[in-house]
C-alpha cells in the first residue's frame, strides 16, 4: 500500500504563500476581463503552480475558453484591497506593490489607526482606513475595487463577506471560516474562478496537498499524511501560521 509522508517546516514556506496568493488572485483577475493566457505568459518560474510549465493535475478543470476569449488590455490592473492590518495583510501588501503584475492596491483596512500596518500602508502610497468593512464601504474608491483579501478572523469574516457579496465584490479568505470552497490552485483553482468567495486552506496545506496529489497521479495513494513542523522562534512576535 503506498503511503504519501510529508514533512515540511511551514514556517519556512510563507515566502511561497504569499506569492502563490499573488498567483491565485492574477488568475482570479482572468475571471474579471484579463486573459488567462496573458498572466501564465508572464510567468517565468517553473514552480509557479499556475505557471505556463505547470501540468494539470486530477479534477483541476480545464481554462474555460471564455476566460481565454477575453481582449482586455493587457495593461490593465485590478484593484483589490486587504483587511486586516497585521502582518500577513501587510506582507501580503508589498508583495502585491512589487510583483502585482495585474493587481493594484486600492486600500488597505484595518482598525487600529495606530496599526503600523496602515502606517507602511500610507508611506507606501496606499489608501488606508481604520474603520474596519465600514470604513472601507465608504472609501470613494471602492466602487472600483474588485477583489477583497480577508486576513482578519473567522469570525468576523462572516460578516465582512455578507457585506461585499452585496457589492458583488470577490472574497479571498484567509481565515478558517471556509464559507467558499478549499481551494488549491495547483489542484482546483480553475474550477473555482467563478466562486464570490474561495478559501486558502493553510499554509502548510498549500505547499503540501499539491504534492499528495501529484503522488496519485502515478500511483493510487491509500493513506497520505502530512506532518507541519511550525518552527517557532522564541522572540518572533509574529508566527504566520498562528490564525490556523
Amino acid at each position: 500500500m503506498p503511503i504519501a509522508m510529508i514533512h515540511i517546516a511551514a514556517g519556512r514556506s510563507e515566502e511561497k504563500k504569499h506569492a502563490l496568493l499573488v498567483n491565485v488572485t492574477q488568475s482570479i483577475a482572468e475571471s474579471l476581463e484579463v486573459p488567462v493566457e496573458s498572466v501564465r505568459a508572464a510567468s517565468g518560474n517553473p514552480r509557479n503552480p499556475v505557471g505556463p510549465a505547470a501540468r494539470p493535475l486530477p479534477n483541476a478543470g480545464l481554462t474555460r475558453p471564455e476566460h481565454v476569449e477575453r481582449t482586455t488590455a493587457m495593461n490593465t490592473k485590478i484593484s483589490v484591497a486587504i483587511i486586516g492590518s497585521g502582518n500577513i495583510g501587510t506582507d501580503l501588501m508589498i508583495k502585491i506593490l512589487r510583483h502585482g503584475k495585474h493587481l493594484r492596491m486600492g486600500a488597505m483596512v484595518g482598525i487600529d489607526p495606530a496599526s503600523d500596518g496602515l502606517a507602511r500602508a500610507e508611506r507606501m502610497g496606499v489608501v488606508t482606513t481604520a474603520g474596519g468593512i465600514e470604513g472601507l464601504l465608504a472609501l470613494p474608491n471602492f466602487k472600483d475595487i474588485r477583489i477583497v483579501f480577508d486576513a482578519t478572523s473567522a469570525g468576523a469574516h462572516a460578516r465582512h463577506n455578507e457585506l461585499l457579496q452585496e457589492h458583488g465584490v470577490k472574497v479571498i479568505d484567509l481565515t478558517p471560516a471556509a464559507i467558499g470552497p478549499y481551494t488549491i490552485p495547483a489542484i482546483n483553482l480553475d474550477a473555482e474562478l467563478d466562486a464570490p468567495n474561495i478559501n486558502m486552506v493553510t499554509c502548510g496545506g498549500q505547499a503540501t496537498i499539491p504534492i499528495v496529489a501529484a503522488v496519485s497521479r502515478v500511483t493510487k495513494v491509500h493513506y497520505g499524511e502530512i506532518v507541519a513542523d511550525h518552527q517557532q522562534q522564541v522572540r518572533r512576535a509574529w508566527y504566520p501560521c498562528q490564525h490556523r
